[in-house]
């Protein structure tokens, strides 16, 4: 499990959801825009001084959360293993939404100060994949892809790729090197040891 927080961590660093592009008010919203409408209420929370830390915290968590489709996450990083293991997803599903929580949606609170430029936005059919290319306030920049699908509407998003690293690709290949030495149970323990702050 550390490798995979140190990868994930690598990753969620280079994400951020400020946004500077204007969406046209006449066109449906598609991925990028509403993808943005997430953004802009990220941004006005990170500027908002008036907001205790934690407070801060807890509202972009619930802002980014419904931006997620953690059930399709979890099927993507389990691969095989998610038919054997899919009468225990009321178990992983939440496990792992807490995992991301904590490592990823924290640590959205350390983007305060980006912009992002849209660089693409591909859609084909309920898949879209939307580019960005992410300034930090020191300068360093980064090129971030949001992988998304279509529900009931909702554009949500299933993956990530930040610096060559696919979110789920990077969960994948550690959940299934637990799975094979060891087992199901044994990844929901690591799961829950590094959610309760007992595994870094």
């Amino acid at each position: 499990m550390k490798r995979l927080a140190s990868a994930v961590l690598m990753v969620v660093t280079v994400i951020g959801f400020i946004a500077v592009s204007s969406v046209s008010a006449t066109a449906s919203p598609g991925p990028k825009d509403q993808l943005k409408a997430t953004t802009d209420q990220v941004l006005g929370m990170l500027q908002n001084k008036q907001l205790a830390e934690e407070e801060k915290a807890r509202r972009v968590r619930e802002a980014i959360r419904p931006r997620f489709d953690f059930d399709e996450m979890s099927k993507r990083v389990l691969a095989t293993h998610y038919r054997a293991n899919a009468n225990r997803m009321n178990e992983f599903v939440p496990l792992f939404t807490e995992l991301l929580e904590k490592l990823y949606f924290s640590k959205v609170l350390m983007a305060e100060g980006a912009s992002v430029i849209y660089l693409s936005e591909k859609v084909d059919g309920n898949m879209a994949d939307v580019r960005t290319k992410i300034t930090f306030a020191k300068g360093d920049d980064a090129e971030v892809s949001y992988r998304m699908h279509l529900v009931n509407g909702e554009w949500k998003i299933y993956d990530i790729m930040a610096g060559g690293i696919s979110l789920v690709g990077n969960y994948r290949s550690q959940f299934n090197t637990i799975i094979r030495r060891s087992s199901f149970d044994q990844l929901l323990k690591d799961i829950r040891d590094t959610v309760d702050g007992k595994k870094k």
